[in-house]
């Protein structure tokens, strides 16, 4: 997940092919917040990059679907791994067994 840090540095040009990946956070005055997104370095999702483009936007519109004060967040997390594993399986990444 995070190419480039004090022990290795980052020295790889990205490709049109590749995938960014913004990793941010930051605190202030004991708030602390993070910010993740992606997007392709050529600017068009190739099918298997939209595919888990797709299924991690699901994920986060399901949870936030499910969010309300008294939710579970045992159950938030079982719905974004739901809908991760429904991309996962739509390219093949993973198969059920018997399938």
């Amino acid at each position: 997940l995070h190419y480039g840090h004090a022990g290795e540095a980052n020295a790889r040009t990205l490709e049109k092919e590749d995938m960014c990946l913004l990793d941010m956070g930051a605190e202030y005055h004991c708030y602390g917040a993070d910010i993740t997104c992606s997007y392709p370095a050529g600017g068009v999702f190739d099918a298997v990059q939209r595919t888990i483009y797709c299924a991690v936007l699901a994920a986060q519109v399901a949870v936030y679907e499910h969010l309300r004060p008294g939710a579970c967040w045992v159950r938030a997390h079982e719905i974004a791994e739901e809908e991760i594993l429904k991309g996962l399986l739509e390219l093949g990444v993973i198969v059920l067994d018997g399938a």
